[in-house]
């Protein structure tokens, strides 16, 4: 049962009484806002304090990661240097900011972004291996930071290899060589005596002829092999009991070995004209062996020196004992298990010691053995090219020759027929002139001034007949020359790289007289194959001249004409580049009465 509530008397009268709970409920709720308003703030604080340091925490793995890539201790040292400003530099940009002051924040911002540069360029040099020349190069560009950017560090980056390798002295170098302190010493003990290095200005290889100086410290005895004074003086002559061998000399490198042998022995002529003579001596021998078989040569011979010296005990280079280079033989084959290697390593070990006039170890009936069996272990049957076919090359013209083609495929099917009608080696296509050149109505003549069997630069002449077809290589050229808008008799290369111009969509020959690349006409020709149904991994540059020579072959042309013709030194090399028809292969079963 319910049970009435009793009102209380109250002095205030009823409408004062209600404004009183109004106001008091009014404070109530601003209190609660506030106190909310506070709870939020400190936790956002909070949030805020604990967002930055993790974002410190973050930023600081982010450098220590940055350091760890950096391979020089100094580079390490600038680019943590660098760091720390930086790190400063946001301090003051952040009481700048509170300052308000403009003007500050504006120079902050200038050094953050020039030390921001600096440590860009650190990483470059420090990833680079032309170091700082390639900062320097990429520096001489345009700096910026955007989707070029990488290109143009590569680019700067083999700009700078470039200069290096042109600053080298080339062939001959300025090191110390290694000479033994004693004859049993081992090659890890040796002193290291200035050699002057051979035809360098100011400098002479030959000791004059005149009053001999008197013996320096630097001067050694090739009797005790001991510095101060030479062998005519040695005050251990008489102790010493076994002559030690005269060249007894440790070779590091090649350019060595114009120290060595017949050339300690050659004496300058006081007669300038004649002491000039006599200086190119060397450079002559050299030039016994083409370019590309020099430099072969020196780095075989450059690892065979590396070799000698990776032993404790002495293992000499030049003179090498046919012992040594039996067992260095054995470690290519183990190693490389490449009979090329082997090959180079032999001819490049004896054309040193016949330059240094010493006795040649590969002659040894040892090391022809040895290196008759490794070659045997080593060989693996030569997986070659594929020759390219008439039909093959009618189908070249129909994609890349016909009437709405640009100079960039005019040029795919120029090469490929001309090098096909001519069995042209790419150096032969590439050094092409427009001086090479002579056109006439009935034939075209293709001057080939230098070339791989053309020891003595003579010149060879190729004729390449006007057929008058589709696959007419003179009028190809014809309109090649015509399209490309070069001139005839001139230096101009007529292969060259091409230039894209925007404006009127069309391809022209770049200014720059340097003919094409090997490495872009192979791409741009195996595209060629591959877009006609070719298997590109199949065929090469050279299945063009293998093509014309197979075809020329399977026409029963004469050896004498056919062989001028592709400019073969012996009967072998000719033969490898037929590959004969399965009728020709056919014939001699066919006549064997059966």
């Amino acid at each position: 049962m319910d049970c009435p509530m009793e009102e209380e008397n109250s002095d205030i009268p009823p409408s004062r009484s209600t404004e009183g709970r109004a106001s008091g409920s009014s404070i109530d709720l601003v209190d609660a806002v506030c106190l909310f308003k506070s709870i939020v703030q400190k936790q956002f604080e909070n949030f805020s304090g604990q967002l930055k340091s993790e974002q410190e925490v973050f930023s600081k793995k982010l450098k220590e990661n940055d350091l760890t890539k950096l391979k020089s201790e100094g580079n390490k040292i600038q680019f943590e240097f660098n760091g720390q400003i930086l790190d400063g530099l946001d301090k003051l940009e952040a009481r700048a900011f509170e300052n308000k002051d403009s003007k500050a924040v504006s120079i902050i911002a200038d050094l953050r972004k020039l030390l921001q540069t600096r440590n860009k360029h650190i990483r470059i040099a420090d990833s680079s291996p032309a170091g700082w020349k390639t900062v320097q190069e990429y520096k001489s560009s345009e700096i910026a930071d955007d989707s070029d950017d990488d290109k143009k560090i590569r680019s700067a980056e083999n700009r700078a290899l470039k200069q290096k390798t042109k600053s080298r002295v080339h062939p001959y170098r300025k090191n110390a060589y290694a000479y033994p302190s004693t004859p049993s010493a081992a090659a890890g003990s040796a002193n290291l005596l200035p050699v002057q290095p051979f035809l360098t200005p100011g400098n002479q290889l030959f000791r004059p002829k005149g009053p001999r100086r008197q013996p320096q410290p630097f001067d050694i005895c090739y009797n005790c092999f001991e510095t101060g004074h030479w062998k005519s003086r040695c005050p251990n002559a008489a102790q010493t009991t076994s002559k030690p061998s005269h060249y007894f000399i440790f070779i590091t490198h090649f350019s060595a070995i114009f120290t060595v042998g017949r050339w300690k022995d050659i004496n300058v002529p006081k007669d300038q004209q004649l002491a000039e003579l006599t200086s190119q001596i060397p450079e002559y021998c050299l030039k016994s062996r083409a370019d590309s078989t020099q430099k072969q040569y020196r780095y075989a011979f450059n690892e065979f020196c590396k070799w000698c010296t990776s032993f404790s005990c002495k293992v000499n280079s030049l003179p090498a004992s046919d012992t040594s280079v039996s067992s260095y033989i054995i470690h290519l084959a183990k190693v490389s298990k490449s009979s090329s290697k082997i090959q180079a390593a032999t001819h490049a070990i004896s054309w040193a010691h016949k330059l240094a006039g010493l006795t040649d170890p590969c002659e040894s009936s040892l090391v022809k053995l040895v290196k008759e069996g490794t070659l045997r272990d080593t060989c693996h049957p030569v997986t070659k090219k594929e020759p390219i076919t008439p039909d093959h090359l009618h189908k070249i013209i129909n994609v890349y020759a016909n009437n709405k083609s640009s100079l960039a495929d005019l040029r795919i099917a120029c090469m490929c027929l001309i090098s096909f009608a001519g069995f042209l080696r790419f150096s032969e296509l590439a050094n092409l002139k427009m001086r090479n050149i002579h056109i006439t109505d009935s034939y075209m003549i293709l001057e080939i001034e230098k070339s791989k069997t053309d020891r003595y630069h003579e010149g060879t002449k190729v004729f390449v007949a006007r057929t008058n077809s589709d696959l007419c290589p003179v009028s190809l050229l014809e309109r090649y020359i015509l399209l490309s808008d070069l001139k005839g008799m001139s230096d101009m290369f007529v292969f060259r790289a091409l230039t894209f111009c925007k404006k009127s969509k069309s391809y022209t020959l770049r200014s720059q007289n340097r003919p094409i690349s090997y490495t872009r006409a192979r791409e741009i020709v195996l595209s060629a194959f591959g877009s006609i149904g070719l298997d590109s991994s199949k065929f090469g540059l050279h299945s063009l001249r293998s093509g014309g020579a197979t075809a020329a072959a399977n026409a029963g042309i004469g050896d004498r004409i056919f062989k001028k013709h592709g400019r073969w030194r012996s009967e072998s090399a000719k033969d490898g580049y037929v590959h004969e028809s399965i009728n020709e292969k056919l014939q001699v079963s066919k006549n064997l009465g059966l």
